[in-house]
């Protein structure tokens, strides 16, 4: 369904700018609202992202609750331009269209501000959302307030009810989610497996098909034969069959455009429906984290005796208990575990 998928919601905002000015800073100047939400944008903290920011970056305010996966602001100032709408030259021509003249341009009537999120969600109702902004004003209040505060309509937000009413006023439905988390790899996914068809009776249709056509035929085709030579009232014989021949190709066409249309209408509604739950985020984090310290044991193991390698991964089970998702786990917004050294050119 739009916005939701395998257990995550995709949020997509696109917040106007205001125009003007704001407030003056001294001695007479004042900068734009667009220039303040630069600012702050640029001031924002961002988590650990390339080896050099390794215990360095001073941490995303979304990384302060484990349910956003991913989240970006993006200043949209205008549209791009593609170019001319190519054509036919030829069709051009004969229309008596000028290359010249300038084509429509679609252009913002201002600035907008783009920000998409991908967080855990039971499912795609407002509820959901309801949640993830209460708990995003909860946790970096601050930096909504100055990334927000230099758009239209952010001016009456006061509280977490104010916010959610203002992401609302502001989404755009998601249509078409990416998800780096799905229960099974698409390209294993069988049509049969989602969509239940008669295929066996399907083949055999296929197989009787042209044997009914050809016997139908060869009989339409000798009355009408034995019609002209003997005459009388077999012409209308002979009309009848072909009358009755092309009805019963109607109601075949009929039958098969209904179940085609069956089959397209089940097919639209399989595709709107959400993918089973993935994972969610402290899920991801727990098997970061186990993958790291798994894979210390199994090169610390390695030439053990089968008593040591047993007695090992007790103690390695007992340490950082895989069935435990919370903790011992890895902080969001990290690379990797601080005390692991990351291979060169990472």
């Amino acid at each position: 369904m739009p916005n939701f998928d395998a257990g995550h919601y995709f949020l997509t905002v696109l917040a106007p700018v205001r125009a003007g000015r704001d407030a003056p800073l001294g001695e007479g100047q004042a900068e734009s609202h667009r220039q303040r939400l630069l600012e702050a944008l640029a001031r924002l903290p961002q988590s650990e992202t390339t080896a050099n920011s390794r215990g360095r970056a001073p941490g995303s305010p979304f990384a302060r609750s484990r349910m956003t996966h991913l989240a970006r602001f993006v200043l949209i100032d205008d549209l791009p331009y593609n170019g001319r709408e190519s054509g036919d030259a030829l069709l051009d021509r004969f229309a008596g269209a000028d290359p010249l003249v300038q084509q429509r341009v679609d252009r913002l009537p201002m600035p907008y501000l783009l920000f998409a999120a991908e967080f855990d969600a039971e499912d795609g109702s407002e509820t959901s959302l309801r949640r993830y902004t209460d708990t995003l004003w909860q946790t970096m209040r601050p930096e909504l307030e100055a990334v927000f505060g230099a758009c239209h309509g952010f001016e009456a937000v006061t509280g977490a009810e104010g916010f959610f009413d203002y992401i609302r006023r502001c989404q755009v439905e998601t249509t078409m989610p990416f998800n780096d988390y799905y229960p099974a790899e698409p390209q294993r996914l069988r049509l049969q497996d989602v969509l239940p068809l008669p295929l066996d009776r399907l083949r055999r249709l296929r197989q009787l098909l042209p044997r009914l056509a050809y016997a139908w035929g060869a009989a339409l085709l000798l009355a009408l034969v034995v019609a002209l030579i003997a005459g009388g009232a077999l012409p209308r014989i002979a009309v009848g069959l072909l009358l009755g021949s092309l009805l019963l190709l109607v109601l075949a066409l009929g039958a098969a455009w209904f179940v085609l249309q069956r089959f397209w209408r089940r097919a639209l509604a399989l595709g709107a429906a959400p993918l089973q739950r993935s994972a969610s985020l402290p899920e991801v984090l727990k098997a970061l984290y186990l993958q790291q310290h798994f894979a210390d044991f199994v090169i610390a193991a390695q030439d053990a005796t089968p008593e040591a390698l047993h007695a090992g991964f007790s103690r390695f089970l007992a340490r950082h208990r895989p069935a435990e998702i919370a903790a011992p786990s890895q902080a969001p917004g990290l690379i990797c575990l601080p005390e692991k050294i990351l291979p060169p050119g990472a």
